[in-house]
């Protein structure tokens, strides 16, 4: 109800005093607001380090690794829940999607530059967790392919190709 709300609000005022802006429709964190907040630093590391290309040296690679294999977790909000509030949780998805792409996007550069920097164990890992992510991403297949392959691990690549067809012709009826 309306009461309840207006006492939740006067609460988190209390609280947070001069760090949130409350108004009729929104309450939102001051963006000087001397917070961290895991998933800003996420997007905001990621977005200073990774470019079309990839990434453009080992110290971009290594602090975009630190993000990814720290600061994402997993899903946005997982097991966190406001009832009866669609708005809330089409926001949340939107927002699980996004952080979700981000981490695929930052490990699919980290295992190619990996890969092109001849660092297998590495490139296998974040290639793993990427295939974690998005199952159905050939690209992250392929990667992982050519990591086994270049650390001598013929056999291994071959089942990896077998795996990534039978997920793709199950999940998507392709070949």
């Amino acid at each position: 109800t309306m009461g309840n709300l207006r006492r939740e609000l006067s609460a988190l005022r209390q609280g947070m005093g001069d760090l949130v802006d409350i108004s009729r429709q929104e309450v939102a964190i001051l963006p000087d607001a001397p917070l961290w907040v895991d998933a800003l630093e996420f997007e905001q590391t990621l977005s200073n380090y990774l470019h079309e290309e990839g990434f453009s040296d080992p110290g971009a690679a290594s602090w975009a690794d630190d993000a990814v294999t720290r600061l994402y977790q997993g899903a946005f909000l997982e097991g966190f829940t406001v009832y009866d509030c669609q708005g809330f949780d089409e926001w949340r998805l939107t927002m699980r999607e996004h952080y979700q792409r981000l981490a695929a996007e930052g490990l699919r550069a980290l295992a190619a530059f990996e890969l092109e920097g001849q660092e297998t164990q590495k490139g296998l890992a974040h290639a793993e967790r990427l295939l974690q992510l998005e199952p159905l991403f050939e690209d992250g297949h392929r990667l992982k392919m050519c990591l086994l392959a270049l650390g001598g691990q013929r056999s291994a690549a071959l089942k990896q190709y077998e795996s990534c067809q039978q997920i793709l012709k199950a999940e998507l009826s392709i070949q």
